[in-house]
Formats: structure tokens, sequence, C-alpha cells
């Protein structure tokens, strides 16, 4: 998952539970959207630390905390506020998925008409589509 916040971009890893639940892996990375280069390596390394079969949470309170304090708000509610997001999926090939922000209550929704799909790897082409989904975020 990405995050846009004042030209920051916020990654975070997931990984899918053993009962399917995709959820962060609690160490988000922030990059200057500038410098596409490190925005596009970090893409591959938040995709490297995705996994699946982790252990499902018992507990669901404070799982998103280490986003906050990276971003600097304290609260869910300020950070969906100011956060346009973008999906980022990798198969057989790279998805950059806008989301629709549906506020606080709600979070957000994947606006799948809108989703960048390429196959290449290469960090600056990786960087300039995030920015470019970012960009299509509502």
């Amino acid at each position: 998952m990405s995050y846009q916040i004042n030209q920051k971009v916020y990654l975070d890893s997931s990984s899918r539970t053993t009962a399917g639940v995709w959820i962060s892996n609690g160490s988000p990375i922030v990059c200057d959207q500038n410098v596409t280069e490190d925005l596009g390596r970090q893409i591959l390394h938040a995709a490297a630390e995705s996994f699946e079969g982790v252990a499902h949470p018992k507990k669901w309170q404070g799982i998103f905390e280490p986003m906050l304090r990276i971003a600097g708000f304290k609260s869910y509610r300020a950070f969906t506020q100011a956060a346009r997001a973008v999906e980022i999926e990798f198969d057989d090939a790279w998805t950059f998925t806008p989301l629709a922000n549906l506020g606080p209550g709600k979070g957000f929704e994947p606006v799948m008409s809108k989703a960048i799909r390429l196959s290449t790897s290469e960090p600056t082409v990786l960087a300039k589509s995030l920015l470019s989904a970012f960009d299509q975020a509502e």
C-alpha cells in the first residue's frame, strides 16, 4: 500500500495472513516523491517484503501505528483526511490502483477503471507510474 501526503510517499509492505487477510508488515518507508530513482527502488524493496501465510493477528489495535508515527499523525482520522492512496500489486506484472478516499469512517476503495498495469521493474518507470496513479486517486 502507498500513501501520498505533502510531496512525500509512504510505502507499507503487507502480507497475507493464514486467514487470507492482507495486513501491514509494520515497517513503513518514507520517500521524497521528487527522487524517482530512490522511490522506485523502495517500491521494489516493499514488494520483496510481502509474504503469504503469516500468522493472523489476535488483536488489531495499533496495527496502523507505525504508519501514523512515520507520517507524523496522531490519529487515523487525521491521516486519512490528508492522504491519497494507491494499492501496489505485483504478480506477473505491476498494478498501481488509485483509491478513492471515502473518509475517516470508511477508508479507501479501489478505482479499478484507473489502474495502471506494466511489466517492467525499472525503478524510475515504477516511480513515475505510482505518481501518475496518485494523480488519479480520488
